[in-house]
């Protein structure tokens, strides 16, 4: 099974994604953001993070660029 990081600021998109994705069969984590993002990265082996690009404090660019370390 895949598991996917969800990273989004707005909780809609969280939900809506994520049971989209658990549907089709995948592992899914959700994160309100940069920070969070990271632990899960850290914790948890991932196939695929799909990150919103305007979030308040760490942006998605700014999140791959630290994953990417």
């Amino acid at each position: 099974m895949y598991a996917i990081l969800i990273v989004d600021d707005e909780p809609n998109y969280l939900i809506v994604l994520s049971e989209l994705l658990r549907d089709e069969g995948f592992e899914v984590f959700t994160a309100p953001g940069g920070n969070e993002a990271l632990k899960i990265v850290k914790e948890v082996d991932l196939d695929m993070v799909i990150s919103d690009m305007q979030m308040p404090g760490m942006d998605g660019m700014a999140l791959l660029a630290e994953i990417k370390k």
